[in-house]
């Protein structure tokens, strides 16, 4: 059985991707958040059936007047 230690928390991908980077941690996250230049970050697709899901919102902040976010809006 898998049994994690925990020694640390980040709060933001950046951090975690820094942690990861320096050879200091191992994380989950999506694999589209990885950077294209990752020569310090190995990479292994999840493989399972079903595969893992999650869930994702678009966020915007309340004064946001670009007239793109309306049209955007519209294709959701």
């Amino acid at each position: 059985m898998l049994c994690p230690v925990l020694r640390g928390r980040v709060d933001s991908l950046a951090g975690m991707l820094a942690l990861t980077a320096a050879g200091s941690a191992a994380a989950l996250v999506p694999e589209h958040a990885v950077p294209a230049d990752h020569s310090a970050i190995r990479t292994i697709p999840l493989a399972g059936d079903p595969l893992p899901a999650t869930e994702i919102a678009l966020i915007w902040h309340p004064g946001n007047h670009n007239p793109a976010l309306p049209a955007l809006l519209t294709l959701i």
